[in-house]
């Protein structure tokens, strides 16, 4: 999907809102939960108090510097939203795209293969209750996902420091799945968590929903 977010702070304003609204009047159909949305309309609402605040004759760097990081955060937030709620919604047509001011999905088939390399991780303890998961494809000099790829599902398990079982050999053997649509991928645990052991391993996911091979399950101890 081509760039669709506008440039000036007052176009992204506009653009977001009728993105919103859209959304509100058709979130039903189109199989968007509220919450979601809500979330999308409180950074939106964030954003637009630090830009007024820009527009009064007094207006300090410290103002200008809030405006710019509740910009971020929102548009950060709305390609999140699009890629996930959007982008591949078969409810979405057409028009609700020209409706939301999105641009329509070039037709044409491409050839697609599914993935054939297992992604490169690097496990990150940097604050407590954290595992920072950085990834990329083998011989990438850069983290991230490679091109065609829509994201990294992740198998992982928590272990007991103090459990007798082995540790997991096979992806089968990790309970649980999420996925990782950009790199890196922060994980969040409970205080009663720490010092256990996170047992993972990655595959990468295509465009299309193909997945590639399993990578090594590597392990931390939480922090």
């Amino acid at each position: 999907m081509s760039d669709y977010m506008p440039r000036s702070d007052v176009k992204i304003l506009d653009f977001i809102k009728n993105l919103i609204a859209y959304l509100e009047a058709n979130a039903t159909r189109l199989g968007i939960a509220a919450t979601v949305i809500t979330a999308l309309k409180t950074l939106l609402l964030s954003f637009e108090a630090a830009l007024e605040k820009t527009g009064l004759p007094e207006t300090s760097r410290l103002d200008t510097a809030t405006k710019n990081a509740a910009k971020g955060e929102l548009c950060s937030a709305t390609r999140d939203f699009v890629n996930v709620n959007i982008r591949y919604n078969k409810a979405v047509t057409d028009i609700d795209r020209v409706g939301m001011g999105l641009p329509i999905p070039d037709k044409k088939p491409t050839s697609i293969h599914p993935p054939t390399t297992a992604p490169v991780i690097e496990l990150r303890l940097e604050r407590i209750r954290q595992v920072i998961v950085a990834f990329k494809n083998d011989g990438s000099k850069s983290w991230g996902k490679p091109a065609g790829v829509h994201g990294a599902e992740i198998r992982w398990a928590v272990r007991d420091q103090h459990d007798v079982k082995d540790p997991p050999i096979e992806p089968t053997d990790l309970a649980n799945s999420s996925f990782a649509t950009k790199s890196p991928h922060t994980m969040e645990f409970s205080g009663a968590e720490r010092g256990q052991t996170l047992d993972l391993c990655l595959r990468w996911e295509n465009n299309v929903g193909d997945k590639g091979p399993w990578g090594e399950i590597s392990s931390a101890i939480i922090p």
